[in-house]
């Protein structure tokens, strides 16, 4: 279980500084990061595509990304700061 965890949270901190580097943070609290697949953001991390599955479907659950073909949209910059904080 703290395993799973610990992925959610490095999964937390990559889509965090994906939205950096897109340029909208202070556009708004939500972002928009296009043009990337689970298996793209499995390898930015060191995890398998199921373990991306498995964590974006744990923030989706909680209502703070949103996910499509490509894109994932995260909904609440700052409570997904709490969770990469959960280290």
């Amino acid at each position: 279980m703290r395993q799973a965890l610990a992925r959610v949270v490095r999964l937390a901190c990559t889509l965090l500084r994906l939205a950096v580097l897109t340029d909208q943070m202070a556009e708004s609290n939500a972002v928009r990061l296009t043009g990337l697949n689970q298996e793209e953001v499995a390898q930015a991390i060191g995890v398998t595509r199921n373990a991306v599955i498995s964590g974006l479907g744990q923030l989706r659950a909680v209502g703070l990304v949103e996910t499509a073909r490509r894109v994932i949209v995260i909904r609440d910059v700052e409570a997904l700061r709490r969770w990469a904080a959960a280290d």
